[in-house]
């Protein structure tokens, strides 16, 4: 009976409430990933003049963004039925994590991606019939972006991400956030261990940093080489365990961290000398770079088993060194001190297969497609 009412409200509101110029956007974090720049740039084409563009937030606080005119922060957990309504009424969603929208007619969803497939999450992750295009960063990907997301291939867009872009600006330097050193060493872990209890992989929060003996080891590699390993915990992180740990040449930050800075994730990434990170992925944006990658490969076994990769997986990472525990890690810092580029060739292989561009467009490749779209109402 309950199911039977909903339609019916559903198709009242279709049938009486028409389709407005709204836009909407969501990403996690809110205001964030392949969503951010897409918004920045219709705000300078302005269609903000002939469309509401509407932020669905759902972390952060709505008062402290921006004023711009007809951009509304909406707050979805507090205005649940609202939220419902705008989800109708809109004519175009663009996401990329959360799906936004709905299955009325007229109505049209472009869904970004939070990532390049690497993780299996064939299995609960995927598209409503809804979404009538997905953003992908390759041919080469698209048949396995597809079965991740159980799509039909032929609404995959090879455009590029959005907030890769940011990489082919010139590098910030970083000596004038973080102080004096020859190497900045950036480090993304993926999740491992869940704030709501969820673990994947191993059960270690960070892969060596787990304790204090290990942490003291990779330390003191950073410090010999006058290294700091700047470590962005995932937003989802559990971080009890390690949040008190503290040390010369290795730094955890999150992301209050760059609202305080006024500074970026990409333009964190993009000026570093390397990355660490494991099966997140940041290392297919960061092949981008042309820039050293070693992969955490501790809990590869574990990993491969919950939640699971790719079949591909082997081949994709192949442009990343990989790291079994922390005497490699200590090597890999003294190569990078060393200006020794071991993948270097590697890296030169598999680019193409990751990315269809490497031009530092694809912002304005999803824009065009965007306002060829709004066109069309």
């Amino acid at each position: 009976m309950i199911k039977l009412l909903k339609r019916i409200f559903v198709w009242l509101v279709d049938v009486f409430l028409p389709l407005q110029k709204i836009i909407l956007f969501e990403s996690c974090p809110d205001l964030s990933d392949n969503a951010k720049p897409v918004f920045d740039e219709l705000i300078r084409r302005g269609l903000n003049q002939k469309y509401k563009l509407i932020w669905m937030c759902f972390e952060c606080s709505t008062l402290s963004y921006p004023k711009i005119k007809n951009v509304i922060y909406f707050n979805v957990k507090q205005h649940r039925f609202k939220n419902f309504l705008l989800n109708h009424r809109a004519s175009l969603t663009i996401c990329c994590n959360r799906f936004v929208g709905s299955n009325r007619k007229g109505q049209t969803t472009i869904y970004l991606c939070h990532g390049s497939p690497l993780k299996d999450a064939s299995s609960y992750y995927n598209a409503p019939n809804y979404v009538n295009y997905v953003i992908g960063t390759s041919e080469f990907l698209k048949p396995i972006l597809a079965d991740q997301l159980k799509v039909n291939p032929s609404i995959i867009l090879t455009l590029g991400f959005p907030r890769t872009d940011i990489l082919f600006d010139r590098p910030k330097k970083l000596s004038l956030i973080f102080g004096e050193y020859r190497r900045f060493v950036v480090w993304y872990p993926t999740v491992k261990k869940f704030k709501g209890g969820q673990k994947t992989g191993s059960v270690k929060p960070i892969q060596f940093l787990w304790n204090e003996e290990e942490s003291n080891k990779i330390n003191a590699a950073a410090k010999e080489n006058s290294i700091l390993i700047i470590v962005k915990p995932h937003f989802a992180q559990l971080t009890d365990d390690i949040k008190h740990y503290s040390f010369s040449n290795i730094l955890f930050i999150d992301d209050e961290f760059f609202s305080n800075h006024q500074f970026t994730s990409y333009e964190l990434i993009g000026s570093s000398d390397a990355l660490l990170t494991d099966y997140s992925s940041i290392y297919s944006d960061y092949l981008l770079c042309n820039k050293p990658i070693g992969l955490i490969w501790e809990d590869i076994e574990e990993y491969s088993k919950n939640p699971g990769l790719v079949k591909e997986y082997d081949f994709i990472c192949s442009g990343g060194e990989k790291l079994f525990n922390s005497n490699d890690l200590c090597a890999f810092l003294d190569r990078i001190g060393n200006g020794v580029d071991l993948y270097a060739s590697e890296r030169k292989k598999v680019l193409p297969y990751i990315h269809s561009f490497s031009d530092g467009k694809s912002t304005k490749r999803v824009v065009e497609k965007v306002l060829e779209l709004v066109n069309d109402h």
